[in-house]
């Protein structure tokens, strides 16, 4: 009936060098780079500065609520090492355009072990792709260990660049509590027929009601029952042939011999009842290992 719903945020990938961070001009770009560099200029407090593993942690998450637009520090361009002379601001994946998608149908977060899924604007998922350098066949399934590994060891690249730290941006998660007015209808009907049932129940019946075992022994202390009268050690069995059988005489009542013998407890119920159980109890452990 209520529920709860948060949002879920989309993000753009930037790669930028220390030299662009620290003011020199930027390479060029297309309107989402400069889009994204106004952004920071304006407002740099909302990037909060961390080193690759934690980047890693934060963003290799099926959905982000509390971060978004990421930019990836970098000092060298495949065998290039980047000058201060000028800055680097590249995009290099996103929810549209023409750059690398963020995730692929099995993983949200691919794009941080540089698979080219999707480059280009091309949706891959496990095929031959053509990408900027060579064709080869790519797993479309991004093993976290391996790049934090490689961040450890300063060996983690995107798209040729070498990740060195990332600037993340902050953003307030939002989230609302929602109302399903068909379901509320339901739940009120049905408790209030509950609550007729209640009523009825309690109006209309005169005899005590028996709640626990308990309330059914002590019925039978101002009441005895008639048909276990005398019968103390009458069976399971014989009581089961009495109720196949209720027009024949009933079994008889004369003293019988008391045999003393072990009964353990799993006697107490019949086959089917431990057959039931069991099947239950293997349908639901198949269930928890399987999902």
């Amino acid at each position: 009936m209520f529920y709860s719903s948060t949002v879920a945020r989309e993000y753009e990938v930037y790669v930028v060098s220390d030299s662009w961070l620290q003011g020199a001009p930027d390479n060029g770009g297309g309107e989402a780079e400069i889009k994204m560099q106004e952004v920071f200029r304006q407002n740099p407090s909302r990037f909060e500065r961390m080193n690759t593993t934690a980047c890693i942690d934060e963003y290799a998450k099926e959905y982000l609520s509390q971060r978004s637009n990421l930019l990836l520090i970098s000092d060298r361009y495949e065998d290039h090492t980047f000058n201060s002379s000028s800055g680097t601001f590249v995009r290099v994946a996103g929810s549209v355009g023409d750059v690398s998608i963020l995730y692929s149908v099995e993983n949200r977060y691919a794009w941080m072990c540089n698979l080219p899924i999707g480059i280009w604007g091309h949706d891959y998922t496990s095929s031959v792709v053509s990408d900027r350098y060579s064709t080869k066949t790519v797993e479309a399934k991004c093993k976290i260990a391996d790049v934090k590994k490689n961040a450890t060891l300063g060996q983690w690249t995107l798209h040729g660049y070498r990740v060195t730290g990332c600037l993340s941006e902050k953003a307030e998660e939002t989230c609302s509590v929602g109302f399903n007015l068909a379901i509320g209808i339901v739940v009120i009907v049905m408790n209030f027929g509950k609550a007729l049932c209640i009523i009825l129940i309690l109006f209309q019946r005169t005899d005590p009601p028996m709640i626990t075992v308990g309330d059914a022994i002590a019925s039978f202390l101002p009441e005895p029952d008639r048909l276990t009268g005398g019968r103390c050690l009458m069976t399971v069995e014989q009581f089961r042939k009495e109720l196949r059988n209720p027009g024949k005489a009933r079994v008889s009542v004369k003293p019988q011999l008391y045999e003393p013998r072990t009964c353990r407890r799993w006697k107490m119920t019949g086959i089917m009842s431990w057959f039931t159980f069991l099947s239950l109890l293997a349908i639901q452990t198949f269930m928890n290992l399987w999902y």
